[in-house]
């Protein structure tokens, strides 16, 4: 089973916001879940294809989409993150987080993330995973699961704030392309200053990479619906790049 632990210290800035909180859920996942790809224990007969699936994984993965559920505003001072291989399909995996507090006694937030495996010339096209049947063998099918957002209504949608920027290098990863906790706080920039509350859920889709130097328009859409739900829509010259989700944490649960 690919399966991985980690521990962070938290430091102020990550629990005194929204923003905070959300962002540091994004970049805890992304660092567990590299070490838990360097951390494979591999069945004797599997050895030789670890180096495969490690680079595969490390330099040759495109994320599709994160879909996140915070339970609380406070992770307290220190969180341990659980990581484990979700599914495998021909071309894509999917991995699962679970942040539980230092004591492990309780969950705090849950990760779901689909990755693509691409070409290593470009980074553009999807090509089959090695030995895919494998590397099955090792899904924790159990894992935990987060709850998919419903698609926005554009009948009830009313456009809350829009703005341009243009892509810094310092918001890309070493693929080249914007990294991928750069979205939701970017979406939460659309957000009228007076309204970000504190966030609940969170599911990003990551339709075409968006590359240093390009202009970046994000709008932000309000639904009307039970759970107010803030969809932030990321644009390249017209093209729909990405879509940012986002749902406020409900008042007196601790789950959406």
């Amino acid at each position: 089973m690919v399966k991985g632990k980690m521990r962070f210290r938290v430091n102020w800035v990550e629990n005194s916001t929204p923003w905070g909180v959300l962002g540091a859920v994004f970049r805890w996942c992304d660092t567990a879940g590299l070490a838990a790809y360097n951390e494979v224990e591999a069945k004797e007969e599997d050895k030789a294809l670890v180096k495969e699936w490690v680079e595969m994984w490390d330099g040759n993965g495109v994320m599709r989409n994160n879909s996140c559920e915070i339970y609380t505003n406070n992770m307290g001072k220190e969180v341990w993150v659980e990581t484990c291989l979700s599914k495998v399909g021909r071309t894509s995996w999917g991995v699962s987080f679970e942040i539980f507090n230092v004591s492990m006694e309780k969950t705090l937030a849950r990760m779901d993330t689909t990755i693509v495996h691409v070409d290593a010339k470009t980074h553009s096209r999807s090509v089959p995973i090695p030995q895919v049947e494998k590397l099955r063998k090792y899904v924790n099918s159990t894992g935990p699961k987060t709850n998919p957002h419903p698609p926005r209504d554009p009948s009830t949608a009313v456009s809350r704030k829009a703005f341009t920027t243009k892509v810094r290098v310092t918001d890309c990863d070493s693929l080249g392309h914007i990294n991928n906790a750069v979205y939701p706080l970017l979406a939460l920039e659309s957000f009228p200053t007076d309204i970000i509350p504190p966030i609940g859920s969170c599911k990003v889709e990551y339709i075409k990479q968006i590359l240093p130097e390009e202009t970046l328009q994000v709008q932000t859409f309000l639904s009307n619906t039970p759970t107010p739900l803030y969809t932030s829509e990321f644009r390249v010259d017209g093209e729909l790049v990405a879509t940012c989700v986002t749902a406020p944490l409900q008042a007196g649960t601790s789950k959406l």
